[in-house]
């Protein structure tokens, strides 16, 4: 028998902390305009701090040779002056536009739609950025200046679907068959000439290093047609999407709309006993609100139960931007105390409150190599168990690392993600390194940026508790 520990998990739909005090993104758009906002993130900043990279998705039915005319709104000055972005062919798929600016931005107002050989079409509508305090998506610090053009605040570039000269076949790995493991991973590949790309690198990870992997190696053996401008060849980034998905859904057969898709363990060193968790959670009811999991340990026979307050999970798939039928949902834990390897499924819950039993094994806990986790042997000094949310960080100011000049003038870059703990005053306690960016000036830059800013305690939770954050700084020498 499994010593078995209880963890309540919510699945909302929302984005992360819905909260009287949060302001989640918001995107309007009136008339038959056939352009929508979808999202607007600060995804970017350069060393010096003084320009920023936002990304801004749309969605539009349009096929053909498109631009858009948009106009950025400033947190001071309100309405900037109007810009059209490059020439794009959408296919009737979702663009994602990347936008610099020297000023922090509030949103972007859409205008018009241009089209060759037709007249303008004008547009109402505009995207809010997503609460920068609240949501902390990964930032990337860039080595040096973008090169925008004299006398111009913004640019704008493109991401597209790519065009291929040989598309390389996606390898399904089996140990993620087996496991039950699916997702979606967003690669970008920049094409300089026909052939091979010149770089590949990951835009929105499946939360599985397994199948992460399997689509940056397609991607690098790919081969591409280069873009071209008036009959130019010309650089450009395109955004692939590759797409894993088990015929029959999900292995572990729940019977109540909920499967856990993936388990992913890592110890945590700097902390004894500890070990973090990322579980994957597909659900096909919309109306599902929260899940309660089963922790087991594969060699005890004794458990102590443990029940984590209402929390939220940290990442979300937009089902109608992904044509996807079910919600994935990303939940990051700490658990400190006895090693356990296993999870499924207890129960869930629904708007009106009413609980259903769940039933399906349990699924192994995976490394980042894939390999399945063993758990360690008891400790005579283990701490009382208990497990804690990681949560993204919620800012009261924050403070982007400072690119160490050594590092970017030996071309070295990297993402660095940290855990921070907070006190019961919000303010911090430690801070670790969870995922190394390979070089330790950059680890410690990511770590100075942290315990530098301030943060806010998450209303919701009792405030006698501490809490846990994490954030991801990449940067890029460039």
């Amino acid at each position: 028998m499994r010593i078995r520990f209880i963890l309540i998990v919510p699945l909302l739909t929302s984005m992360v902390l819905a909260t009287t005090q949060q302001q989640p993104a918001q995107a309007d758009s009136t008339g038959a305009c056939p352009v929508s906002f979808i999202t607007m993130r600060l995804t970017g900043i350069t060393a010096d701090q003084k320009q920023r990279q936002y990304l801004v998705v749309v969605r539009t039915d349009l096929k053909g040779s498109t631009r858009l005319v948009v106009a950025p709104m400033d947190v001071h000055l309100g309405v900037m002056p109007k810009i059209t972005t490059d020439v794009f062919d959408p296919s009737g798929k979702i663009v994602t536009l990347t936008l610099w600016s020297r000023q922090p931005l509030e949103g972007l107002k859409l205008l018009s739609v241009m089209r060759p050989g037709s007249d303008d079409f004008p547009c109402v509508g505009q995207i809010l950025i997503e609460d920068v305090a609240h949501v902390t998506p990964t930032i990337t610090v860039f080595a040096h200046d973008r090169d925008l053009p004299a006398g111009v605040s913004l640019s704008t570039s493109l991401f597209a679907a790519g065009d291929f000269i040989e598309r390389a076949r996606l390898n399904y790995p089996e140990v993620a068959k087996e496991q039950g493991i699916s997702g979606t991973v967003v690669v970008i590949v920049t094409v300089t000439g026909n052939g091979p790309p010149e770089r590949v690198r990951l835009y929105r990870s499946s939360d599985s290093s397994l199948l992460d992997r399997a689509a940056l190696f397609s991607a690098r053996t790919s081969t591409f047609s280069a873009a071209t401008e008036d009959g130019v060849p010309t650089s450009r980034d395109y955004l692939i999407d590759y797409v894993f998905r088990i015929e029959g859904g999900p292995t572990q057969e729940t019977r109540c709309g909920v499967s856990i898709g993936s388990v992913h363990l890592k110890p945590v060193p700097a902390i004894p006993h500890a070990e973090l968790f990322n579980v994957n959670i597909a659900s096909a009811d919309h109306n599902v609100t929260a899940a309660t999991l089963g922790l087991f340990a594969d060699q005890s026979r004794s458990g102590i139960p443990v029940t984590l307050p209402e929390i939220a999970f940290n990442t979300e798939q937009d089902s109608a931007a992904h044509g996807m039928e079910t919600v994935n949902k990303g939940a990051r834990f700490l658990w400190i105390g006895p090693s356990v390897n296993y999870v499924n499924l207890q129960s869930v819950v629904g708007l009106d409150g009413g609980s259903r039993q769940c039933s399906g094994d349990a699924i192994h806990a995976l490394d980042d190599d894939g390999n399945p986790v063993e758990t360690l042997p008891a400790l005579p000094d283990q701490a009382p168990p208990s497990a804690w949310l990681v949560l993204p960080a919620r800012y009261a100011a924050r403070v982007f690392p400072a690119y160490p000049r050594d590092e970017a003038d030996a071309g070295h870059g990297g993402c660095a993600h940290v855990m921070v703990h907070l006190g019961t005053d919000a303010a911090v306690d430690n801070v670790w390194v969870i995922d190394s960016s390979g070089h330790g000036p950059l680890d410690s830059a990511a770590m100075d940026a942290a315990r530098a800013s301030a943060y806010e305690l998450v209303p919701e939770q009792d405030t006698s508790s501490t809490q846990y954050y994490d954030e991801t700084y990449c940067f890029h020498p460039s």
